[in-house]
C-alpha cells in the first residue's frame, strides 16, 4: 500500500450514508450541501479508497456554480484549521493536480471506477504556512521587513524554500516561490506597514488594490476609542 493512500485510508472516506444518498434528490436547489464533517470523517466508509475507486462529486468554481468533479484521491492535508484532499482531476483542460477543502465538497458523493496510483508531486506534500495553493506557474515574491519584524519574522520556516535577507539598515528581504501571489500578500498583511511587497509588479498592485479596498470598507465606521498608530503592528511575529 502506497504511503498516499495510507494516507487517504487513515485520513477520509466517502459518505455513503441514507443521509448522504437523500441529499441527491435536492441537485436542482440553488444551495450546496455539504458533507464534511470532521468528527466522522475517520470513520466513514474507508472502502471506497482501498478498492482505489474514483469519486464523482459537485464542488464550487471560481464564480460558485457547482461544477461536477470526477477525481482521484491521493492524500489529505491539514492547513490552517481546515482539510484539503489532494487528488488528481481527470477534466482534460486541467493540469492533473488539485486541492479540494473537504467543507466545500457537495453531496451526492459517489464512485466512479477504479484507477491507478500516481507518484503525489513534492509541492503538493508540504507543510508550508505561505504556498498552499499550486495552479499554474510558481513565481517569486519579495516582501521587504521593517527592523522592528525582521528578526521575528526571519527567525521562522514559513516554507522550506525560503530566501531571507538581512540588511545593515536593519531591514531585512525575504522571498518565497508561490502559485497564487494573493496568497503571500495576504500573509504580509498580517504585519501591517511593517512589511512591505516589493516584486514582482502584480503583486505591488495587488497589495495597493487590497489596502484600498480595505480603506474604503471601514469609510464611515465609528471609531469611538483612540486608535494606534498606523505603523503599529504586534512586536512578536
Amino acid at each position: 500500500m502506497s504511503e498516499g493512500h495510507r494516507s487517504i485510508k487513515s485520513s477520509m472516506a466517502v459518505d455513503v450514508s441514507p443521509k448522504a444518498k437523500s441529499a441527491s434528490k435536492h441537485d436542482g436547489r440553488a444551495e450546496a450541501r455539504y458533507l464534511f464533517d470532521p468528527t466522522a470523517v475517520r470513520s466513514a466508509n474507508v472502502s471506497a479508497w482501498s478498492k482505489r475507486a474514483r469519486t464523482r462529486f459537485r464542488y464550487p468554481a471560481s464564480d460558485g456554480a457547482l461544477e461536477e468533479r470526477t477525481v482521484e484521491p491521493h492524500l489529505v492535508t491539514y492547513y490552517d484549521g481546515r482539510y484539503y484532499l489532494v487528488a488528481f482531476d481527470r477534466r482534460p483542460r486541467t493540469n492533473g493536480w488539485r486541492q479540494f477543502a473537504l467543507d466545500r465538497i457537495a453531496a451526492p458523493i459517489s464512485l466512479a471506477g477504479t484507477f491507478e496510483y500516481r507518484p503525489i508531486p513534492q509541492h503538493y506534500r508540504g507543510h508550508d504556512a505561505v504556498g498552499l495553493f499550486k495552479s499554474g506557474e510558481s513565481i517569486e515574491i519579495t516582501i521587504e521587513l521593517s527592523p522592528r519584524i525582521a528578526e521575528a519574522v526571519g527567525g521562522r520556516l514559513w516554507q522550506a524554500t525560503q530566501r531571507f535577507t538581512g540588511r545593515p539598515d536593519g531591514w531585512a528581504v525575504i522571498a518565497f516561490d508561490v502559485f497564487d501571489i494573493g496568497e503571500a500578500v495576504r500573509w504580509a498583511f498580517a504585519f501591517g506597514a511593517q512589511a512591505r511587497i516589493v516584486a514582482p509588479p502584480e503583486a505591488v498592485s495587488l497589495a495597493r488594490d487590497l489596502a484600498a479596498a480595505i480603506l474604503a470598507a471601514h469609510e464611515g465606521v465609528p471609531d469611538a476609542s483612540p486608535h494606534r498608530s498606523a505603523t503599529s503592528t504586534p512586536q512578536s511575529a
